[in-house]
């Protein structure tokens, strides 16, 4: 299974939401997408069509998404912690991920945010009728999930190890945040993507050729 494909999953898990990818790739509301592979792609919006957008913020949970086969270990004074709570925030401290084969990711995010179509009746109604309206591949995004800032680390290939160092203070800070300032890092990944921000997940429906809605994908 792809990278996409697996962060997908968990994003629905985590959200019930649809993975954005990459991570942090520009998705507004209102955005219409076409799905290839494992990924949708942008083809348009639904002002191109004269449908008018009603919206409001929403917020939600903060994400700590590890796969199955990354392991995450917490070190101080040459002694690994059971947890970060024990961690002494004005020492140095290391965070280190053995990922133990392709495919594999973490994600770290705040309180994550965004925006929701309100009136996507409306806009259905005015959408189905349309000669030019693809209602089989155009997804409309619904609503988006985001962060200012955050922080992603995955494999596509193979294996890999990686470690963030600095006070515990800034390891508690990406333990909990997806925080990388002031850290130091060592080790590769295919993907790194530390103190990112943008998008990270969408809901998407359809618009089946009566006007009703259709988010089963």
């Amino acid at each position: 299974m792809s990278l996409p494909k697996i962060f997908d999953e968990h994003l629905r898990d985590a959200l019930g939401a649809r993975a954005v990818w990459q991570p942090g790739k520009p998705v507004q509301i209102g955005d219409i997408m076409v799905r290839r592979n494992d990924s949708f792609f942008k083809a348009g919006h639904i002002a191109d069509f004269g449908a008018t957008i009603r919206s409001s913020p929403h917020a939600d949970k903060s994400l700590d998404l590890v796969t199955s086969k990354v392991k995450q270990r917490v070190f101080q004074a040459g002694v690994e912690l059971p947890g970060s709570d024990q961690l002494d925030l004005s020492a140095e401290a290391s965070v280190q991920y053995e990922f133990a084969g392709k495919n594999q990711f973490i994600l770290k995010t705040p309180n994550l945010k965004g925006l929701s179509i309100d009136n996507m009746l409306m806009i259905a109604a005015h959408l189905a009728p349309l000669p030019t309206w693809k209602h089989n591949n155009f997804f409309i995004v619904e609503e988006t999930y985001g962060a200012d800032l955050w922080s992603f680390l995955g494999t596509k290939e193979s294996a890999s190890n990686f470690q963030l160092s600095g006070k515990g203070s800034g390891i508690l800070s990406f333990l909990t945040a997806g925080v990388s300032v002031g850290l130091k890092s060592s080790g590769k990944v295919d993907l790194n993507m530390l103190g990112k921000g943008g998008m990270l997940a969408m809901n998407l429906v359809r618009i089946e050729k009566d006007g009703s809605l259709n988010h089963g994908g």
